[in-house]
């Protein structure tokens, strides 16, 4: 019988140390405020500069896009809600006719293209979304129509190019009354070596300087943030304090572009570099909140550059795929590997997340107008283009995305959560009112139960719990993420337990009914 009970408790024994082995706690706490000037996470969208129109010299050259397929982009990010969109355009594939015979520019607000741009711009404007505006560079086309032929540029900073951005935005801000439009890039990439400015930060000042002023000129300086887009890239950065010193009598904001060439892993702990930098541009520059992420996604370091070999979907190659696509957007961990890189950079103090991008079908390999960047959630024209309609169909990062998007609004206070990275779990949380959002991400394939408790936070709660998991991410037909727990009353004083059967991510959104 002695022999029994000692069996009995070496199995108690062991399953306890098993229980204590995976169970992971997590503390948010509702005094500890990261980030007051939260904009939130969104995507690149383009108002689909090679099929916009039937305007083969402006464009056609795969579409144009048809109303439905349009309608179906506008339905897919109502189901997203991004709260924060990166546009950007060239001025020749737009409104700039060229010069008349005194040099100066030649306009069109009115043309086939732009009526494609407020359509785009409509949608922002009547959900509220903040609009990130901006131009690639000074160019002035190419000699044979959008897509065909070499580039013709103006000299980087002439002046009637900063002229001209200075009148479109007072054309859209105030007599298009767009006043989405928040902040504005004029290039992008500034930093490296084939961009306009050349890698030359005196000369991207200079250029700053003069938007600046004829922006002031026009009397809209106010109703416009200028982005200072001098970040190169993750993981490295290389604005400098004194770049930031010189820089900051005209950028309002500062912004990255990460591209991640590698996968999280359980001790990645991205936070730490995202602090660094954004303290660094506060002390360096006073009235500046910090910077955002202006594109971020995930790209393989050993993905080959013959992506027909390499980027398959459901067995079989991608066709008109340009090289400058990812494999990444095509697989499931891509929607855990985003998760992880949104909320650990948010728990560093990032300001917003702009993912690379929506839909494959706005850009092309060199402005080709042919082979298509595969980045998106989806192809549009996937049937018409390419004879893949099922390329049109939602790919799984969608659903996780969506979430990071939707469930972190703008205005959003980011909370500081205790053991929020550690052992391949990632964590963050959100308050706005009565509202709490706690976002949990996990590389580790090992089966967890994490335990989120509060301090400082709510007692009892209306709650909806949402999985992804590698074949569990339940969602409606349009790709709407569905909750697999919605409970009115949550008894929250103990806490609550989320289980990870492996790599995945939850989210619980809550309504607070006391503290």
């Amino acid at each position: 019988m002695l022999r029994r009970w000692h069996g009995l408790l070496a199995a108690c024994v062991t399953w306890i140390a098993s229980l204590s082995a995976t169970e992971h706690v997590i503390t948010v706490d509702g005094s500890k405020v990261i980030t007051q000037h939260w904009i939130g996470n969104g995507v690149q969208w383009a108002a689909y500069p090679h099929c916009d129109t039937a305007n083969e010299a402006k464009g056609f050259t795969y579409g144009p896009i048809s109303d439905a397929q349009f309608e179906r982009v506008l339905a897919r990010l109502d189901v997203m809600q991004p709260q924060f969109m990166r546009f950007m355009i060239i001025g020749s594939w737009r409104y700039f006719e060229g010069f008349d015979s005194k040099g100066a520019p030649i306009v069109d607000y009115e043309n086939e293209e732009m009526q494609f741009l407020y359509r785009c711009l409509d949608y922002c404007q009547s959900r509220g979304i903040t609009v990130l505006f901006g131009e690639w560079g000074p160019r002035l086309g190419k000699s044979s129509g959008k897509s065909a032929g070499s580039w013709k540029s103006l000299p980087a900073y002439d002046e009637r190019w900063m002229d001209m951005i200075a009148d479109m935005l007072h054309h859209l801000i105030v007599v298009k009354g767009y006043d989405c439009i928040r902040y504005y890039d004029f290039e992008n990439e500034p930093y490296l070596s084939w961009s306009y400015s050349g890698g030359d930060f005196k000369k991207y000042t200079r250029g700053m300087r003069l938007l600046h002023e004829a922006l002031e000129r026009r009397g809209i300086r106010d109703r416009i943030l200028l982005n200072c887009s001098w970040g190169s890239g993750w993981p490295a950065t290389t604005l400098k304090p004194e770049q930031v010193r010189s820089i900051a009598p005209y950028a309002d904001i500062y912004d990255e572009h990460h591209y991640m060439g590698q996968k999280p892993a359980l001790r990645t702990d991205w936070s730490k570099r995202i602090r660094k930098h954004s303290s660094m541009i506060r002390k360096n520059d006073r009235e500046a909140p910090g910077f955002f992420v202006g594109e971020t996604n995930f790209k393989p370091k050993e993905q080959r550059l013959n992506p027909l070999e390499e980027i398959r979907y459901k067995g079989q190659p991608v066709p008109n795929t340009g090289k400058d696509s990812t494999t990444a957007v095509f697989e499931w961990e891509n929607g855990v590997d985003m998760a992880v890189n949104a909320i650990q950079k948010m728990r560093g103090g990032l300001l917003g997340a702009i993912a690379w991008q929506f839909d494959d079908a706005m850009h092309t390999q060199d402005d080709s107008g042919w082979d298509l960047k595969r980045w998106g959630f989806f192809d549009s024209m996937g049937e018409a283009y390419s004879g893949r309609a099922d390329l049109e169909e939602l790919r799984p990062w969608f659903y996780t995305w969506t979430l990071m998007c939707r469930s972190f609004p703008q205005g959003m206070q980011i909370l500081d959560t205790e053991n929020g990275i550690e052992d391949g779990i990632s964590a963050v949380a959100g308050r706005m009112g009565n509202r709490w959002v706690v976002a949990l991400a996990s590389v580790n394939p090992e089966p967890r139960t994490v335990r989120v408790r509060w301090t400082n936070g709510p007692q009892q709660a209306g709650m909806r719990q949402y999985v992804y998991f590698e074949n569990q991410w339940p969602r409606s037909e349009i790709g709407e993420p569905l909750p697999v727990r919605d409970e009115a009353v949550v008894d929250l004083s103990s806490g609550v337990d989320v289980h990870f059967s492996g790599v995945g991510f939850v989210l619980l959104e809550l309504d607070a009914y006391s503290l």
